[in-house]
């Protein structure tokens, strides 16, 4: 592309623009390009040779910017500096002695002198009204100082659209090139200051797990034998079992899936001493899988009693599925039963990734039924009001969650709630590396939200992505049909799961920025890795993967 038009100037590659206003003659521009090849060549014969072309044109401003380039690399500040500034004064119209100024005041930190230099709103349009044409170099290193400035200055979201600008005018020039670096350096820090900031104001919930059981060794007795398959395949159970359990009536069949729940809770401790096995440890998955194809609201206090349980059970039988499966299932059976989702959030002690499900369904509500939009905003408007009113809680109080819930509210574009919202803020209630800090958060809803609508599937497709989609691990003899509860008398054999060998060369302090950093780090040769969502994040930040690099 040779010309941009903009609102009021064009953008060409002509180098001649100003030959006529500096009386620059085709000899006197040949000169100024044979400096120009001896100053980028740092060459020190260059410096007389520029002072007597100086005297010999006064009015020509490039072989003053030469000399004053040339004096810079060769560590002669005071001299270039004097130089920069007498450009500027004797040649208003010229854009580099200007620039150098400005650079100059940045350098040593004079912010407030920028644009004084520039201009009051930092375009270059701006700066001379009354030209109608500039080159692309000129815009380009227009807005690299304006670029740097805003990063001196941490105007986040002004360098991230001057950045936008140059890389749309030209990416590969070599100042789109400069400043795509320096923003990332800026990005880097800014996440840095950000981690370490939320660090400080980081508030968690220790959990203690609600006893709605008594602990037992004894197996449930169920209604329908057939419900022991799902104690003996894993989420490659054939379809035909799944559709033999469901055509079971509802009231009996619901009893026998309650008893699943309430199971995997009592004999927890059993399970969790036997072998790891994909085809036995599935149950939990299964119940709520089936559960939520019956829709059935009487079910809803038993999938919170199983989410009033501690880290340990919770990661143990659902592990980084347990936000994509529960809420689904909360969805499902919770529809209608908003208060009873409302109370389980004022409770005290309970698991984060429980709780965020619960506000991760009540979002998805307002997607699925605009009708019942207005509820779910006055859903979320009463929950953050009720931790406003507990900010001094430590068994109520989650930062990490309420940064979840204004997310949801992100979504949803509840800006209905921005009032309240900013209120968690001024508090320090809301993990700001969540969403970034209240000026990240107002920018957000200045946008316009991405369809975050999550389609709903019957049970054989929520079986069937979650075996695609999740990477489930590959499985033999998974149709066995045999007696799970007679088996569990047989030799245990003693296994570790999840835990990596050590390598005496990995470096604990090389850390990424982002996952695909990390992949790209490592050797050829190596299969890149399968992080699970509820994993440690690559990039170091020491979140979770689906709360740090994985959240998008």
């Amino acid at each position: 592309m040779n010309t941009v038009e903009k609102s009021n100037y064009t953008i060409t590659h002509r180098s001649d623009i100003l030959d006529e206003t500096f009386g620059i003659t085709p000899d006197i521009a040949n000169k100024i390009g044979e400096m120009a090849g001896k100053v980028h060549k740092k060459k020190n014969s260059a410096v007389k040779e520029l002072q007597g072309l100086i005297k010999q044109y006064p009015h020509i401003p490039h072989f003053k910017n030469h000399l004053s380039v040339l004096f810079n690399q060769q560590g002669n500040l005071k001299k270039a500096n004097e130089l920069h500034l007498l450009t500027s004064q004797e040649h208003p119209d010229y854009l580099y002695g200007k620039l150098n100024v400005a650079f100059r005041h940045m350098f040593d930190k004079e912010y407030d002198k920028v644009p004084e230099v520039l201009g009051e709103d930092l375009e270059i349009g701006s700066l001379y009204p009354d030209r109608n044409e500039f080159n692309y170099d000129e815009v380009l290193c227009f807005d690299k100082a304006a670029l740097l400035y805003f990063i001196e200055t941490d105007k986040y979201t002004q360098a991230e659209e001057r950045l936008k600008r140059m890389l749309d005018l030209d990416e590969d020039s070599q100042h789109s090139i400069w400043a795509e670096d320096k923003m990332m350096a800026y990005r880097w820090e800014r996440r840095v200051k950000r981690a370490k900031k939320a660090k400080e104001m980081e508030r968690s919930v220790t959990v203690v797990a609600a006893k709605v059981v008594e602990e037992t060794d004894e197996k449930p007795r169920f209604n329908h034998n057939i419900v022991e398959q799902l104690y003996c395949n894993s989420l490659r159970m054939p379809h035909t079992i799944i559709t033999e359990i469901l055509s079971l009536p509802k009231e009996t069949l619901l009893q026998d899936l309650h008893a699943v729940v309430y199971d995997s809770i009592a004999r927890f401790k059993h399970f969790n001493d036997m072998p790891f096995d994909i085809t036995t440890h599935e149950i939990i998955k299964h119940a709520l899988f089936l559960i939520g194809e019956l829709q059935s609201p009487e079910s809803l206090p038993v999938v919170l009693d199983m989410l009033r349980q501690d880290e340990k059970y919770l990661e143990f039988w659902l592990y980084d599925s347990l936000s994509e499966i529960v809420e689904e299932c909360i969805f499902s059976i919770g529809l209608y039963q908003t208060e009873e989702l409302l109370a389980f959030l004022k409770e005290p002690d309970r698991y984060v990734d429980a709780r965020s499900c619960v506000a991760e369904a009540m979002a998805q509500i307002a997607l699925h039924y605009p009708e019942r939009r207005p509820e779910v905003i006055q859903w979320f408007n009463n929950i953050f009001g009720f931790y406003i009113s507990q900010k001094n809680d430590d068994r109520i109080i989650d930062t990490e969650l309420i940064g979840i819930m204004v997310w949801e509210c992100l979504d949803i574009n509840a800006t209905e709630l921005i009032p309240i919202i900013g209120k968690l803020y001024s508090e320090s209630l809301a993990d700001i590396e969540m969403c970034g800090d209240w000026n990240d958060v107002k920018k957000s809803f200045e946008e316009s939200p991405s369809d975050k609508i999550k389609l709903r599937k019957n049970v054989y497709e929520k079986y069937n992505d979650f075996l695609d989609g999740w990477d489930y691990e590959s499985d033999s003899d998974l149709e066995d049909d045999g007696d799970f509860f007679g088996e569990l008398e047989e030799e245990e054999v003693e296994v570790e799961v999840g835990e990596e060998e050590e390598d005496d060369d990995d470096d604990d302090n090389n850390h990424f920025n982002t996952y695909e950093e990390a992949v790209a780090a490592m050797p050829a040769i190596f299969p890149k890795p399968k992080v699970g969502r509820n994993a440690p994040c690559p990039c170091g930040s020491g979140k979770k993967f689906k709360r740090c690099c994985g959240k998008d």
